[in-house]
């Protein structure tokens, strides 16, 4: 018995992540649609930081936001950055 409410814990959790990732693929979607000429990384993570409702997207626990695929793709930050410039367009 055990066992196998390890194993619904641990499918729960997978899900639970795999939902995260998506909704927060949308809101970069969304946000980088509305902001075609114009986005920076900052202004993302505070839109995304808005829509879910956390102080950072560390608190979201999907890895670093330099690192997102989505992020690499649209801004294609340096390798050698580690955090994240402070530059708004607001």
């Amino acid at each position: 018995m055990r066992a196998h409410t390890h194993t619904h814990t641990h499918t729960h959790t997978r899900t639970h992540t795999q939902i995260l990732e998506a909704d927060i693929d949308i809101c970069f979607s969304t946000y980088l649609a509305d902001r075609k000429l114009a986005a920076t990384i900052a202004d993302l993570e505070m839109y995304v930081c808005k829509v879910k409702g956390c102080q950072s997207y560390e608190q979201l626990r999907m890895g670093p936001l330099l690192s997102h695929s989505r992020v690499q793709r649209y801004f294609a930050p340096l390798p050698s950055m580690t955090r994240i410039p402070q530059v708004n367009m607001r």
